[in-house]
Parts: C-alpha cells; sequence; structure tokens
C-alpha cells in the first residue's frame, strides 16, 4: 500500500516535482492555526484546510498586512496524482481572519489507501498545526471486528459483540450487509446479524450478544469462518474478515477419562451469596471460581454451567470443603490432632457401624481434614485403637475415616441439609491414593427407610435400597493400587433364595486421578449413572422383577449418602482371617511402618480425597411427604 504525506509546515515555496523546496525568509514569528474538515477522505471528496490568525496581539500585528500561505503534499509527489488541483500558494489578505483553501480529491485513477501528510508555511511564521496526516483511499472502508478484543478469536460456547467502525462520521446512516461463507451457515452461530447500521453522525455500530454455537463434540478443531460485506452507499466498502472459531473440545480427551466434559474448569470452586464475603477473603480464592444460586425448588436455583444438562438441573446445594473462618470449617482453628476434622458441627456424622468396624475403627477426628487446598481427605493408618461397635475384642489395628449426612427419619439430630429423592442428580469430584491393598473406596447412597424400625414401617438392607456411586474394592493381589476398576451398582429387592437386585457397571479408569462420578434418580422409575463425561449406564425399575427402592413410596424420607474409606472384609485382603487382618500382617510393609503423624502427609498412605458434592434437581423433585427434614445446615 502507498502511503502519501500531506504536509502543513514551515516552508515557503512548494512545487509538484522534484524541484527543491527552498525555506521561506525568517521573519517576526507569528501565531497561525490550521484545521482540516476531516483526516479520512474518499475519492470524489474535497479535503479543506482553514487558517485561522490567533486572537492574541501577535495575531493583531498579522492582521495588518498581506502574506502567503505555502502547501505542499508530499509522499514522493504522487499528491499530484490524488488531486484534480493543488494550490501551492494562497494569499492571506490583509483584515482577513482566516483562509479556506481547498484540495478536490479525483474521481478515479488510484486504489487503496494512501496516508498522505499536508504541510503548510507562512513566510517563516509559526503554525499550529502545521503537519497532519490525513488518508485518501478508492473508498471509506469499514471494519467489523471482535469489540474490545486483541484478535477475531471467539471460543466455542462463548458470546462475543461485533463491532463495525469507520474512520471519519457517516453523513447519512450506513447498512452493512454481512455474509458468512457456507462453513459459518446454519447453526454455527445463535443471533449473529445479517446487518449492522452505523448512524449519521457516528463511527461505529455493534450487534447484541453472539453466542458461538456448541457442536456437542462432534468436532474437535480450530476452523476459520471468513465473512464478507457490503454496503448501501457507492463511497464505502466492508473488508473481508475472518472469525477464529476455538473449538472448546480440542483438548479434552475421551468422555469417560476426562471431567472436563462435566465442567470446563472442575477445579473451580462454588461460592454463594452466603459465603461470599468469607470466600473472597480466602487465601485459598480463585480468579474463576463461580458464584452460584441454591434453591429448594426446582428452577430457583443456577442452571448447571453444562451445556447438556443446563436446561435439565438447577442447583440444590453444595459442600465445597472451603476452610472459612465463621463458616462450617475453620481457617485457623485445628483440633488436638492438628486436622480440621469433618464432624457433625459441619454436617456429618460417624458411620461407625459394626459392618464397617469389624476390621477397623473410625475416628473422624483423627483421619478426617479439610485441608488449605480446599479439599476433604480422609485417610487410614496403622493406628492401634477401639471400636465403638460391634461385639467382642472391639481393639483394631487400623483406623479409618467413614462419614455419612442426611440420614433423615425417627433421628432427627443426625446431619442433615438436603433431601436426596427423586429428581436428584449428585456429582462428587474425588480421587483415590496412596498404598491401597485391602481397602475398599466408596461413594454411596443408602435408602433413609433403612433408619427406621421394620416394626414402623421401615425396611432392613437390601429392601431399602443402596446406590454405589463409586466403589473402588482393592485387593491384595493389586500392588500399590494398580486396580484401575470402579463399580458402580444398585442393591434392591427383597432376597429370594438369599439373591437380591444388583445390577451393576464397571469402568476401567485412572481412580488416583480427579473424577467427577454422577448419579440422576431421574424420576420414580429411573436411575442413571456415569463417570465424568459418560453415561456407564440406564438401570429401570422394568429391569427385573424385584421390587424398585428408589421411589417415594419405598423411601418417603429420600437416601442418605455415605463417604467410607478403611479395610472392607476380609474378601478383600486374599481372605485373611479378622485377626490376621487386625494384626496388619497383610498390608504393605512401607506404609504400615508410617506413624500417625507421618500418615497425615505420606504419598503412601491409603486416601480418598473429595473436592466437592453438588446436588441439583430436576422437574419431578419435591419436599411434599417428607417429614424431618433439616435443611438449614452450614454447606453452600
Amino acid at each position: 500500500m502507498k502511503k502519501l504525506m500531506i504536509f502543513l509546515g514551515l516552508l515557503g515555496c512548494v512545487a509538484c516535482s522534484d524541484d527543491k523546496t527552498e525555506e521561506a525568509p525568517a521573519g517576526p514569528l507569528s501565531p497561525l492555526e490550521v484545521t482540516l474538515n476531516s483526516t479520512s477522505l474518499c475519492r470524489g471528496e474535497t479535503l479543506t484546510a482553514t487558517v485561522r490568525i490567533a486572537d492574541t496581539e501577535e495575531g493583531d500585528a498579522l492582521r495588518k498586512s498581506d502574506f502567503t500561505l505555502y502547501f505542499e503534499a508530499i509522499d514522493e509527489g504522487l499528491h499530484c496524482e490524488l488531486f484534480t488541483e493543488f494550490p501551492y500558494e494562497v494569499a492571506f489578505p490583509v483584515d482577513r481572519e482566516s483562509v479556506t483553501v481547498d484540495f478536490p480529491i479525483k474521481e478515479s485513477g488510484f486504489t487503496g489507501e494512501h496516508t498522505v501528510t499536508l504541510w503548510v508555511s507562512a513566510e517563516g511564521r509559526a503554525i499550529e498545526g502545521a503537519a497532519q496526516k490525513v488518508t485518501i483511499s478508492d473508498y471509506h472502508y469499514v471494519t467489523v471486528a471482535v469489540k474490545d478484543a486483541d484478535s477475531n478469536d471467539v471460543t466455542e460456547g462463548d458470546s462475543f459483540v461485533l463491532q463495525a467502525t469507520i474512520d471519519a462520521p457517516a453523513a447519512s446512516d450506513l447498512h452493512i450487509t454481512l455474509t458468512p461463507d457456507e462453513t459459518a451457515a446454519g447453526d454455527a452461530f445463535e443471533n449473529l446479524p445479517s446487518t449492522l447500521t452505523i448512524p449519521a453522525g457516528e463511527t461505529s455500530a455493534q450487534s447484541g450478544e453472539v453466542t458461538v454455537a456448541w457442536d456437542n463434540g462432534e468436532t474437535q478443531e480450530d476452523r476459520d469462518w471468513t465473512f464478507t460485506g457490503a454496503v448501501d452507499n457507492d463511497k464505502y466498502a466492508v473488508r473481508d474478515f475472518t472469525l477464529t472459531r476455538i473449538d472448546s473440545d480440542l483438548a479434552k480427551g475421551d468422555r469417560l477419562l476426562d471431567e472436563r466434559w462435566v465442567y470446563d474448569y472442575p477445579e473451580r470452586t462454588f461460592y454463594s451469596s452466603a459465603t461470599e464475603a468469607l470466600y473472597l477473603a480466602c487465601p485459598s480464592y480463585r480468579e474463576g471460581d463461580v458464584l452460584m444460586t441454591k434453591s429448594t425448588e426446582y428452577g430457583k436455583g443456577s442452571k448447571h454451567p453444562n451445556r447438556t444438562l443446563a436446561d435439565k438441573w438447577t442447583l440444590l446445594n453444595a459442600v465445597e470443603f472451603q476452610a472459612l473462618d465463621g463458616w462450617s470449617y475453620s481457617r485457623t482453628a485445628r483440633n488436638n490432632y492438628g486436622v480440621r476434622p469433618a464432624l457433625t458441627a459441619n454436617g456429618w456424622g460417624a458411620q461407625n457401624t459394626a459392618a464397617i468396624e469389624g476390621t477397623c475403627y473410625v475416628n473422624n477426628e483423627k483421619f478426617t481434614d479439610v485441608t488449605d487446598d480446599g479439599y476433604l481427605r480422609m485417610w487410614a493408618a496403622k493406628d492401634p485403637g477401639q471400636a465403638s461397635t460391634g461385639s467382642g475384642d472391639k481393639t483394631r489395628t487400623f483406623g479409618a475415616a467413614a462419614l455419612y449426612a442426611n440420614k433423615i427419619g425417627s433421628n432427627t439430630t443426625v446431619p442433615q441439609h438436603t433431601l436426596i429423592t427423586v429428581g436428584t442428580r449428585i456429582e462428587i469430584r474425588a480421587r483415590i491414593r496412596g498404598a491401597l491393598q485391602g481397602f475398599n473406596y466408596a461413594i454411596w447412597l443408602m435408602g433413609n427407610s433403612n433408619n427406621v424400625a421394620v416394626t414402623s414401617g421401615g425396611r432392613d438392607w437390601p429392601d431399602c435400597g443402596e446406590i454405589d456411586i463409586m466403589e473402588n474394592p482393592v485387593m491384595t493381589s493389586n500392588v500399590a493400587g494398580t486396580i484401575k476398576t470402579v463399580h458402580q451398582t444398585l442393591h434392591y429387592g427383597t432376597p429370594v433364595d438369599g439373591v437380591h437386585a444388583n445390577p451393576t457397571v464397571s469402568q476401567t479408569i485412572e481412580p488416583s486421578e480427579w473424577n467427577i462420578y454422577w448419579v440422576e434418580i431421574v424420576d420414580e422409575n429411573t436411575i442413571n449413572m456415569g463417570i465424568n463425561g459418560t453415561t456407564t449406564r440406564t438401570f429401570t425399575s422394568s429391569d427385573n422383577s424385584f421390587k424398585w427402592a428408589f421411589n417415594r413410596e419405598m423411601n418417603p424420607n429420600g437416601l442418605h449418602i455415605l463417604l467410607t474409606t478403611g479395610l472392607a472384609a476380609e474378601w478383600s485382603c486374599g481372605e485373611l482371617t479378622l485377626d490376621e487382618i487386625n494384626s496388619g500382617s497383610w498390608a504393605d510393609p512401607q506404609f504400615t511402618a508410617l506413624s500417625y503423624e507421618e500418615s497425615k502427609s505420606s504419598d503412601l498412605t491409603p486416601r480418598m480425597e473429595v473436592d466437592w458434592i453438588r446436588y441439583w434437581i430436576n422437574e419431578n423433585y419435591t419436599t411434599a411427604g417428607a417429614g424431618n427434614v433439616n435443611t438449614a445446615g452450614k454447606f453452600f
């Protein structure tokens, strides 16, 4: 592109040739001011320069005699090709306040944009605005781009605003038509304008919010979309522009293995209006963490941020495991063991049942900790102690963590915060680490009818129903966590010949990395379970002849959630006897050699870590008919 300079300056004689320009003789300095009608013009228009005498004492003196103005357009002499005529010398008569000089631009004969610098001089007199740059073009060019952005890159699922700009105000309304190439047609954009209008007297116009449509993972590549434009004015032209679509799914892996299929940024924390001030003041706050609204009524909370789930699920509650002074977990206070335990005060009870304490004792004050990084750590250690339930000798070699919440029924003192019932989706972000032989890690639900005596209408297991959202039983034959299989299972129905319904699905993943395990109790007859972005199985009440347990009839008070670690029974420990298990003879000697203090930080420590638990509800959710529900717990 040729750049043509037009200078208005301290020059005397000028010419449209290669002749040397001579400076005007020096004289007394007098103030003059130069203004231009526009700095952006196109073919057929006129550049107008107005030279005015300043209203000063020196200006008064200047008015008393004639003098000459000298003009020159500088850029390799090309001004001769741009103007139909060019007045190089113009008289400034005595007693005049100003002089206006026109430089008509040709109607044709040049293309593109030329930057011209115009000079003016007046026999050595000082001039304000003596050298000014002007763009002279074959058209006034309209530039269309993404507003307030460094580039025209737009990300799948994100929104942006298009802006059309011109260099100088339009004399009349400009209607700009935008036409995408065929690859950008159809459903590629939502709310893409076909026309932008720059009003008369303005230099820009912008669209409403445009969204790059999701392709739901159908493609995983960045793409360029080119647009052409037209204007209903022959003095204007629209530059072609390209939007580069950045595929949000490009870096994602397999749907089963990559949690980003559920959340684009799964590490972000949710916080609510109740916790906002405390959370924003917390050192663990991360830019990008999300303010969400919870509710007990469908449609009143925030929509799920996943594009495929947003129309189905709204937020009911969330457990984010953030240590916030003045909230569930104190950031500054720790107990005598040096941890922030998950206890009744912050919504968790000890699942110290005889089944769990048959092989280890439960002590959540010792073996749970909400970390500075914002997740719950549950672990086990060879640390002898006493079980509180079971029969016979209750001395156990190993201690572990086991938690429950939302056990709703005749016992109203147990921790509650959320009614888990028909119409609920639960997501848990968790990972399993350490020397894992013989430990049974589980995230599961149990029907609350099990919390009521059978004589009062309660139900024994498995009739009450159990949902294993994630179970990872690690055997002694598997060295240091080499088992990468997790199970998702339902248990229900009155046993017949010792058999009950236990449909299941197993998946091979990497449990030591963060994964999002989830279950949807969609309606009275349907349960979906999944891992990350994959639905691993859909279970229905028609799968078999056993009585379905996951409806309001069987569990009017819903289900409660359990997080358990530690030793399972003999079957997970290589058929060892309880005495052998309790002696610790089966375990990895590196792990069993750890002291309790060492177990709190060692990478060998068998542990489950939970980043958050989130509860979502659909249109089938209701609290009607459920009793003794306390939803005021300090959670989200």
